[in-house]
């Protein structure tokens, strides 16, 4: 069943007094988009932060602390709603959709509580297509095939998350909060790690930096 679509976040993400973003080097204030740090890579317009301190370190040494506003706009994507179908639909727009199954209502929904969502979930016809980018990325950035795939890859998720951080900003959100996949942490399980991307400063306080 469809949920009454709401226009500002629920209770359990305005009250949460923890949103933490790890980063290498400490800053004032936030940047949207945040600076640009290989040419190389995708780009991200968001700020992402996360519930869990232990998460956020893996992005970087320097972890600070910040609350969402109460006037926020944010998107749950973990509860079904008409908002999340609008943005399902509107990221179903990007002309490579057929190559992926991110976008289709099986995935969709429970990709956003598992965290698979954030990753792309290429059919027979995406894996080719990703490899035909092998030769141009090698020679663009000057690595080696292998190099280049494995670019290729993280590319391919970053831009996923690009592309659905866009549409929902589009939407008029000030940020959208689901799972993200953790393949790291451990190695013996894949992890659901709270996500929260902010497309508005602000719709968070200033970053307060925790000590080492």
């Amino acid at each position: 069943m469809t949920q009454v679509p709401y226009t500002r976040p629920l209770s359990h993400l305005i009250n949460h007094p923890c949103w933490y973003h790890g980063t290498s080097s400490r800053f004032q204030s936030w940047q949207i988009p945040p600076p640009r740090k290989d040419p190389f890579l995708v780009p991200h317009s968001a700020i992402f932060l996360t519930a869990e301190k232990d998460f956020a370190s893996g992005a970087g040494t320097e972890i600070s602390v910040s609350s969402i506003v109460l006037n926020a706009n944010i998107l749950d994507c973990t509860l079904k709603s008409d908002d999340l179908e609008k943005l399902r639909l509107k990221v179903s727009q990007h002309p490579t959709n057929n190559l992926f199954e991110n976008f289709r209502k099986e995935h969709w929904y429970d990709g956003w509580i598992t965290g698979d969502v954030l990753r792309p979930t290429a059919n027979a016809a995406g894996i080719n297509y990703l490899k035909s980018l092998i030769p141009q990325q090698a020679n663009r950035a000057g690595v080696s095939t292998e190099d280049a795939w494995t670019m290729i890859q993280y590319n391919a998720t970053r831009g996923l998350i690009e592309h659905i951080c866009q549409c929902a900003a589009s939407l008029g959100f000030d940020g959208i909060f689901g799972n993200e996949v953790d393949r790291h942490s451990t190695s013996t399980q894949k992890l659901a790690r709270p996500w929260l991307a902010i497309f508005n400063s602000s719709a968070i306080s200033t970053p307060r930096w925790l000590d080492a």
